[in-house]
């Protein structure tokens, strides 16, 4: 096995997901992909109409960057690649 890949939102719950995949990578000496899953910024809508504004360039980098420092954070010495 050469890579080991696993999902992640930086939950509690993914994080425990992300030693497990961590560990088993080093010990099989496999790459680690980290496919970052981040949640939908607006909350879903019910009935026939809505206006679901869309989010600024600005906002999406934001988010951008905050999800790439937890996951720096929850594998230490890990290269991020967006």
């Amino acid at each position: 096995m050469t890579k080991v890949m696993v999902t992640s939102d930086c939950s509690p719950l993914a994080n425990e997901a992300l030693a497990h995949a961590c560990s088993l990578a080093g010990a099989l000496g496999a790459e680690l992909m980290v496919v970052a899953i981040q949640p939908d910024p607006d909350p879903p809508l019910a009935g026939e109409f809505g206006y679901i504004p869309s989010m600024s360039p600005a906002e999406c980098l934001a988010q951008e960057q905050s999800l790439r420092r937890r996951l720096e954070c929850c594998v230490p010495g890990a290269q991020v690649r967006w």
